[in-house]
């Protein structure tokens, strides 16, 4: 089941690297291919509704309990080539 809530918050110095969380899981997304100042990528990322069910699908199958060390990263790239809408993001 998906989770109806997705938290994206930006992690590290660099601005590239936000933790999503979706119910109880989480990953990393990587956005280092992204030119924008984090506040205004994921401005970008939540304005359409495509984009964030993919990644709210792709964190519910692949990411790992809160609290786990290590979870797995989604690059920018990968949501570009899934998503036709996030191309023109």
């Amino acid at each position: 089941m998906l989770s109806k809530e997705v938290e994206i918050i930006p992690i590290g110095p660099v601005g590239d690297l936000f933790q999503v969380t979706a119910g109880l899981v989480y990953a990393h997304l990587e956005m280092a291919s992204v030119a924008l100042p984090p506040d205004e990528a994921m401005e970008r990322v939540v304005l359409h509704p495509d984009v964030i069910d993919f990644i709210n699908q792709w964190v519910e199958e692949n990411g790992v309990l809160l609290g786990t060390p290590h979870p797995p990263r989604l690059s920018w790239e990968e949501v570009r080539r899934q998503v036709p809408a996030a191309r023109f993001l």
